[in-house]
């Protein structure tokens, strides 16, 4: 057995024994990650934190975030309902309104990993550079909106190329219900369904694998011969494998995203005194458990000798 058949069994194994365990969690996760994002955001919005950029940022991935996990909130309630045995089909315009909300889960998770990028990658500029006027807009406000909107367009482009071609028609498959529901003898409801123009998407990864195998092999042909069979063979496996696990395990995944959604806030919390003024002044109650800082007395040493009139501490009591 080869290699990569053995890793591509662990992997499969692994995938089955996390998403047994972690299924369980997927829901509460969801609820807290929204709620925290949604305190997140409402400290973030007062008139004393929107002065920086990089607060306007992680408003930004807050709102990201906060759609995400509504939306995986929604989706789990809606499956928990029962459907009436009598009910129709959904609609063209319910497909329509859903399809919509869809798209937007779809740009809004991927616009707040770019952000996340964004936002590192100012801290970094900034701190590289503290004393250089060039990056000195990176730090206002209007640069972080201006960024938001450029990246909101170009997380636009990827579903303008999966959702633009698609459209709804029916499954040839009329559906028609029970005779105690009223309806005519002859009333059937159509299905409908949305095709996708997969040519983008189709074997996406076998593709990259493809091209690069083809690249690989021309460059290492060229500068290292000798090596070359042995090299493509491990760059092939390697890729093969790589490519698998982001398949494969990107059910698991989500619940990392769930989980990192909540990191802003928290970490926020623990490191910022900004931030943690700006939540004691949203939930005043809080003020009754905030520590208070020890009163320090400091008190300067002397080396002259006390003059007339003056207490030596050391002689009394």
């Amino acid at each position: 057995m080869s290699k990569k058949v053995t890793w591509v069994h662990i992997l499969d194994d692994f995938n089955t024994v996390a998403l047994d365990f972690l299924r369980p969690f997927r829901f509460p996760l969801a609820v807290i990650a929204a709620l925290v994002n949604a305190f997140h955001i409402l400290v973030l919005s007062r008139k004393s934190m929107r002065s920086n950029c990089i607060n306007v940022i992680m408003i930004g991935i807050g709102i990201c975030d906060l759609y995400v996990m509504g939306y995986k909130v929604q989706d789990k309630i809606r499956d928990m309902i029962p459907v009436p045995d009598c009910s129709l089909p959904y609609s063209y315009t319910y497909m329509m309104v859903t399809s919509c909300f869809e798209i937007a889960e779809s740009l809004l998770r991927r616009l707040s990993a770019y952000l996340a990028v964004l936002m590192a990658t100012v801290r970094v500029l900034v701190v590289k550079n503290p004393l250089n006027a060039k990056f000195d807009s990176l730090s206002t406000p209007m640069f972080a909106i201006k960024s938001i909107i450029l990246l909101t367009l170009l997380s636009a482009i990827n579903d303008a190329f999966y959702y633009a071609p698609s459209r709804f028609e029916s499954d040839d498959m009329p559906v028609k219900p029970p005779a105690r529901c009223g309806y005519g003898e002859n009333f059937t409801a159509i299905v409908l369904v949305r095709t996708f123009n997969i040519i983008f998407y189709e074997n996406f990864y076998q593709q990259v694998y493809v091209i690069y195998d083809g690249i690989s092999k021309e460059l290492l042909t060229t500068f290292n011969p000798t090596e070359s069979s042995e090299n493509r063979g491990v760059a092939a496996n390697f890729l093969l494998v790589f490519s698998y696990a982001l398949t494969d395990l990107q059910s698991v995944f989500n619940y990392l995203v769930m989980l990192n959604t909540m990191t802003h806030c928290v970490v926020s919390l623990a490191i910022s005194s900004q931030y943690r003024d700006a939540v004691f002044q949203l939930l005043p109650c809080l003020k009754l458990i905030r520590r208070k800082k020890p009163d320090v007395i400091q008190v300067e040493a002397s080396s002259s000798r006390p003059t007339r009139g003056s207490v030596n501490l050391s002689q009394v009591g």
